[in-house]
């Protein structure tokens, strides 16, 4: 979904962008590499005919996203950029091909560096982009950018204007070599991410190295494309070091996103929207989960990483069940909610755990989040009770879980609990972590929110969310403190269900 709003700077494009939907692009040759010389996604769909002939250019949003991030490097508006997205999503063609060739074409002059994990994938790139540069398409497009006789080696490209691109391995010394874009493309093979070794060379290697590189480090800019691997990638070590603007694209919408494509246009992605349908669609995206495994899956393909062993919540702790054998021992099923007082993209989400009982095992049947206004948190409620067959709904006595309480006492015949947190968020937490290292806690082989799930789980305290921590910390208190009917004062009174609080 497209939602168009006036610009806060200003509602003059910056520069002239062709339809792009629905409409081939005009025959004529000089109309095309007019357009292709102004506008970042035209070069970029010729740039993909030329290096993959035969192939039919897929179209997106997220490509739109991209190109217009870019752009705005070019610009110099934005000066620090992050962008992580799944493999095989145009990530690098986007980026190391047509990004660079593009941004050379138009300032002739501009020192670039190209980096990427090895040195073998930095000089792909840069015979891509050679291969690119000596097309009659692009010398006609940029007629005063030649490349030159005397200075073209695989790991430096001269142009006879004074503008060079530089192509290094992440690692490798840049001793003399600088620039006003410095680009790093994957800067860690997925295969490396688990040794500390080597992300600590990338990682060194970024502070040490690349800032030292920059001509004009107040002005210049660095663009990091990648697919996140660990917690403790480039991206990850980099965040609190400098002012980033970060495009996340993960392959399933783990939250609501808008996404700025051009001036004043936005893309909204709902939760559990596919990034690339018809490049890769949900079915294929849950082969690969299964081949990689949830905690891979939800880094590379989510850009989620999970912490390997976590921190207040430990990952071997948990215990595993196959649905259909789980579901047919539960005895009773019982729901929490974490309810956020405000929506917006910046707030938190209202989440619901559903878990199934049997005997002192506690089996995580669902997951549920989002942002609802009042009304449809309320109908929410109602519709996950009802779905699942709650037995118990608790839900925290504070801010909009107060009002919930209030409007659905008695009514739907409901079983509401609720629940006063005590403390803070860490210490409710660490006050339940002996029950799932007690190995009382199961949760399934697989599901569709499992990955969010853990990520949140095992990144606490230091994860971006926090709800379904809350959430799942306080049913578990509440379970182990009152697992007996008596324990939980529900009287019904003059035929109308009335909430009065447990017992301390």
């Amino acid at each position: 979904m497209l939602i168009r709003r006036s610009w806060s700077v200003s509602n003059k494009r910056y520069w002239p962008r062709p339809k792009r939907r629905g409409r081939k692009m005009e025959n004529d040759h000089d109309e095309i590499i007019a357009m292709v010389r102004e506008d970042l996604k035209a070069f970029l769909i010729k740039t993909f005919e030329i290096l993959n002939p035969g192939q039919a250019f897929k179209d997106s949003r997220h490509v739109d996203a991209i190109c217009y991030q870019l752009a705005l490097c070019y610009l110099g508006k934005t000066k620090r950029l992050i962008i992580t997205l799944p493999p095989r999503h145009l990530k690098s063609l986007c980026s190391s091909i047509a990004f660079v060739c593009w941004l050379l074409g138009k300032r002739p002059h501009a020192r670039i560096v190209c980096a990427s994990y090895s040195e073998d994938l930095a000089i792909t790139f840069a015979n891509e982009r050679r291969k690119l540069m000596q097309t009659a398409f692009y010398k006609k497009a940029f007629p005063g950018n030649r490349i030159s006789k005397t200075k073209n080696t695989e790991t430096e490209t001269v142009n006879t204007k004074g503008g060079r691109i530089i192509s290094a391995s992440v690692g490798g010394t840049l001793t003399g070599k600088g620039g006003g874009f410095i680009v790093i493309d994957d800067p860690i093979k997925a295969g490396d991410a688990m040794s500390e070794a080597e992300r600590k060379k990338v990682n060194d290697w970024f502070r040490n190295t690349v800032y030292s590189r920059l001509n004009d480090p107040m002005n210049d800019v660095i663009i990091i494309v990648m697919q996140r691997v660990h917690m403790d990638d480039l991206v990850g070590h980099v965040m609190d070091l400098d002012d980033w603007t970060v495009l996340d694209l993960p392959a399933i919408a783990q939250e609501d996103q808008e996404i700025d494509i051009d001036d004043g246009v936005v893309y909204v992605r709902k939760v559990g929207d596919v990034l690339h349908p018809e490049h890769c669609d949900l079915e294929n995206l849950n082969k690969r989960r299964e081949i990689l495994g949830s905690a891979a899956f939800s880094a590379q393909y989510l850009q989620r990483p999970v912490p390997p062993g976590g921190v207040v919540f430990k990952k071997d702790w948990f215990k595993t069940y196959i649905a259909p054998v789980c579901e047919s021992k539960i005895e009773r099923v019982w729901q929490s909610w974490d309810t956020a007082s405000q929506i917006g993209d910046g707030n938190s989400y209202s989440v619901c755990v559903t878990f199934g009982i049997q005997g002192s095992l506690l089996c995580v049947l669902d997951v549920t989040w989002g942002r609802w206004e009042y009304p449809d948190l309320k109908k929410k409620v109602v519709e996950l009770a009802k779905k699942e067959g709650a037995e118990r709904i608790l839900i925290e006595k504070a801010s909009t879980g107060l009002s919930l309480l209030q409007d659905l006492m008695g009514k739907e015949n409901l079983n509401l609990i609720p629940y006063p947190p005590k403390g803070d968020k860490l210490t409710r937490a660490e006050q339940v972590a002996a029950m799932v290292e007690a190995g009382r806690v199961f949760l399934p082989v697989d599901a569709p929110w499992l990955a969010e799930f853990l990520n949140q789980l095992l990144a606490f305290p230091g994860g971006k969310h926090d709800d379904m921590v809350d959430a799942f910390s306080q049913l578990l208190w509440y379970f182990d403190h009152h697992q007996r009917e008596a324990e939980v004062n529900v009287y019904l009174i003059g035929g109308r269900r009335r909430l009065v609080d447990y017992d301390e």
